[in-house]
């Protein structure tokens, strides 16, 4: 039927990476030096502050994606942006040992901001309480202590940040 329909109507269905690909490019256009925040669906879910030391924040999460998908976007998405810090926040979505692409991805990134943060989103990070009955997502409290934590980082890494 779906595939009828968008031949009747000349609709074409879209990826999700793709559009949040192209969000997250619109977002990062013209900033200084943002703070951006790379992850799977934990981070594109989450309710991120608009700024951390004074910095715009921009929400890089991307729902099913895996550290491998940001090999290849992350300089795409980055290169043209000078990020003051980027924090990874993947793993939820990856096999249990990626550890090769964790340093591949944590490289590329090192190229391009001078604060790197890496914040797992393995299921080990987190409480069977912090987990709705998919145990996938985390439940609104949970994801709100989270963001703190990572908004602590940041504050905590970043020079001039008070």
């Amino acid at each position: 039927m779906r595939v009828r329909f968008g031949e009747v109507t000349r609709h074409q269905f879209h990826d999700h990476q793709d559009v949040r690909e192209f969000i997250i490019r619109t977002a990062l256009d013209g900033l200084d030096r943002p703070v951006v925040i790379l992850g799977d669906g934990l981070v594109e879910m989450a309710e991120l502050p608009k700024t951390i030391c004074g910095r715009a924040v921009v929400n890089a999460g991307i729902g099913g994606s895996r550290t491998s998908d940001f090999i290849r976007l992350a300089p795409l998405l980055l290169e043209r942006s000078a990020p003051t810090a980027v924090v990874i926040a993947l793993g939820v979505n990856d096999s249990s040992d990626n550890r090769e692409e964790d340093a591949k991805l944590l490289e590329s990134i090192r190229r391009i901001s001078p604060v790197v943060i890496s914040m797992p989103t393995t299921a080990d990070r987190f409480e069977v309480a912090d987990l709705m009955a998919d145990r996938i997502h985390l439940r609104r409290e949970a994801s709100v202590a989270w963001v703190s934590k990572i908004t602590n980082e940041i504050e905590r890494t970043v020079q001039g940040c008070d």
